[in-house]
């Protein structure tokens, strides 16, 4: 069939594209784009897609571009269609992270999920988070 399908919103699976021509949409829509979350291509003809990088989300169909991880979230494999927040007494503080780095000893995220940064513990606080 080709790159692209003649037909309107017709699926290519081998593909993963999906062509779209609406005449309720009044913007053009790309002829082609990827028809799974997780996938993007930043071609609009193109006849491939693919999986989004490790440290980005590609959370919608048709994405032309991957969204780096912010602070806080990582991705860890590759076709991830959104990020992930770092667990619990873990943190990330760079965007396009692939891993969480571990709260150091007397340290934590309160907890909390998705942080940038661990909070020093009060000596008295200290035995009831940990």
């Amino acid at each position: 069939m080709g790159a692209c399908c003649p037909v309107r919103a017709a699926y290519v699976p081998d593909l993963l594209l999906l062509f779209a021509r609406s005449p309720r949409h009044p913007f053009p829509l790309p002829a082609c784009f990827c028809s799974k979350a997780g996938f993007y291509t930043s071609l609009t003809r193109s006849s491939t897609c693919s999986p989004c990088p490790k440290g980005s989300q590609c959370p919608l169909l048709g994405t032309k571009t991957p969204a780096a991880c912010k602070v806080g979230y990582f991705a860890s494999r590759e076709g991830s269609k959104t990020c992930t927040p770092c667990p619990v007494n873990t943190f990330i503080s760079t965007t396009g992270a692939t891993s969480c780095k571990p709260c150091a000893p007397g340290t934590s995220t309160r907890g909390l999920t998705g942080q940038s940064k661990c909070q020093t513990l009060r000596p008295s606080l200290r035995r009831s988070l940990l």
